[in-house]
């Protein structure tokens, strides 16, 4: 008789045990449910105000990748051993990192989360390119031997790239507005248009 009720007594706990897992993993799913859903009703009632304030701290961002980084797509990599420490500035690509990391503080309820990932990886891979300029000029009299500087056009046009596919999507997730493309595309014309370094 004993045997009965220590066997009861046990099934009970067990019973007792896998309820409350079973309602506290549901809590956390239902939890975790209805706060995504918040956060899709907060993005889809984004207002063009806050659209225009991304795009605000966005763009000085993308003029330092038209302005600073495109010019060193241009030219030879001869010319630009030769004028290296002129043409390269390392502190550009500081406040890129920089100021991407202030955008997603402030606007990241605004900004959906695989966007503020493209946004972060952007802002790293400028920081790790910063790092590259820094470790060329202080290395600079065996430049030829580094790594840094054999894949330095090639991590240029990465950034570029990466840039570029950003305001792209941008624009087509309805982030910023519709002529933030074209405010991008015209700037980057310009910039080609000026007389090489």
């Amino acid at each position: 008789m004993a045997d009965f009720w220590y066997d009861l007594g046990i099934d009970i706990l067990a019973d007792l045990i896998s309820f409350a897992l079973g309602a506290v993993a549901t809590y956390f799913i239902v939890d975790h449910l209805l706060e995504k859903k918040k956060r899709e009703r907060e993005l889809a009632q984004a207002k063009p105000l806050a659209k225009s304030a991304i795009s605000f701290r966005l763009w000085p961002i993308l003029r330092v990748v038209i302005f600073s980084l495109f010019p060193l797509l241009r030219i030879s990599q001869k010319k630009l051993k030769a004028d290296f420490f002129k043409i390269a500035e390392e502190n550009h690509f500081v406040f890129i990192f920089e100021e991407i990391e202030r955008l997603i503080d402030i606007y990241g309820n605004r900004i959906p989360d695989d966007i503020q990932e493209d946004l972060m990886n952007f802002g790293y891979h400028a920081g790790d390119f910063c790092e590259s300029i820094s470790f060329i000029k202080i290395n600079f009299e065996i430049v030829d031997k580094l790594e840094e500087w054999k894949t330095f056009p090639d991590d240029a046009k990465k950034l570029g790239a990466e840039a570029e596919a950003l305001v792209s999507k941008l624009v087509e997730r309805d982030l910023v507005p519709k002529t933030f493309a074209g405010r991008f595309k015209a700037a980057r014309d310009i910039a080609n248009k000026r007389k090489r370094a």
